[in-house]
């Protein structure tokens, strides 16, 4: 996974990368548009991405987008039609940037949408969706019920 820290010096925003699932960033309010922006402060191969929203439960409507110049963006996943709720999602991809930008379309009624984690996967590093790593929370550290590597709990 790469090391994403240029986030922490906008406050709430640095939320995303803290590999903290107790705090989060959030929007403040339902409004479509939002979004926010990872730099990996060097161009990077790209496979997958793993989203931990905050609230399950909800339906989030988004897109994903690549960028080496900040500027000229590409869509790498179109989450805009979604209908499902998915807590933890996994998204695969291939391509080749040193931002990723999430933008919300939308989301289910009375939700604020808020992402306690924002993950990015290189190439020939551990498929985020093969497993589940151990995480440190603000209220507490937990330990995956399962690990799926090697089927033990």
């Amino acid at each position: 996974q790469f090391l994403v820290r240029l986030l922490r010096e906008y406050g709430y925003a640095a939320k995303l990368t803290d590999a903290d699932f107790g705090t989060y960033w959030g929007t403040g309010d339902a409004r479509s548009g939002h979004w926010a922006r990872l730099d990996l402060e060097t161009s990077c191969e790209l496979a997958a991405c793993r989203l931990m929203w905050q609230n399950p439960g909800y339906v989030y409507q988004y897109q994903i987008e690549v960028s080496e110049n900040a500027s000229n963006w590409t869509q790498v996943v179109d989450m805009t039609t979604n209908n499902v709720a998915i807590r933890l999602p996994v998204h695969l991809m291939k391509a080749r940037g040193r931002y990723v930008r999430l933008t919300l379309a939308d989301a289910d009624d009375g939700c604020w949408p808020a992402l306690a984690e924002f993950e990015v996967f290189g190439p020939g590093q551990v498929s985020p969706g093969q497993s589940y790593t151990p995480f440190r929370s603000s209220f507490g550290t937990a330990t995956p019920a399962r690990d799926l590597r090697s089927g033990s709990r």
